[in-house]
């Protein structure tokens, strides 16, 4: 499921308005109990760009009307075969990929990563290595949150964000040598019974 703007699509939405206009297209309309419209319309198998050897995508948008004004609007294309069945599934997961995407780079950018849309103009792909190391360290870190019980117990018991918990090792390990994560961890959780040799 990816996003589908009129700018980038040009030729996908004069498809899916002409299907419209054919009545080739699908909708339906849920009224929730607020009193707001949610619009859902789809067209399957539709090209996604004007060239000969196109891919063939389905496409599906997604509106809210409150007070008989649209207060939000996205589209996308899927490569899943559209129904009334699944199309309330599919706009649901269009609009949590979208949080999910956000709030990663939101994490990336503001929670001790230090990611930033330009990093800087270094020669040739420089930029583009300091954000694939920041990535890494971004997974080794989802890693170490789903399988590390000290980690876990470390970061989420003394600190309360990762920048704290970032800035903590930081300094630790500035001034003491440890043998392994393991030994480090434990002298974060208790620094009297954890020196290290």
């Amino acid at each position: 499921i990816l996003v589908a703007k009129p700018a980038d699509h040009k030729i996908l939405f004069e498809w899916v308005k002409d299907m419209f206009n054919l009545n080739a297209g699908e909708q339906m309309t849920i009224t929730d109990k607020k009193g707001r419209k949610h619009q859902y319309r789809w067209v399957n198998d539709v090209p996604l760009n004007g060239s000969k050897d196109a891919d063939q995508v389905n496409f599906f948008d997604y509106q809210i009307i409150t007070n008989g004004k649209p207060t939000y609007h996205n589209s996308w294309v899927t490569d899943i075969t559209i129904d009334k069945n699944n199309i309330v599934m599919l706009v649901k997961a269009g609009r949590a990929r979208w949080k999910i995407e956000n709030e990663t780079f939101n994490t990336l950018k503001n929670q001790g990563y230090h990611l930033e849309h330009n990093f800087g103009h270094g020669h040739k792909n420089l930029s583009m290595i300091f954000f694939m190391i920041n990535l890494v360290a971004f997974y080794v870190h989802q890693i170490l949150d789903l399988t590390d019980p000290l980690y876990q117990k470390v970061r989420y018991t003394k600190f309360t964000s990762r920048k704290e918990f970032w800035n903590q090792l930081r300094c630790t390990i500035r001034i003491l040598i440890f043998p392994h994560w393991q030994s480090l961890m434990q002298f974060i959780w208790d620094p009297e019974k954890g020196i290290p040799p």
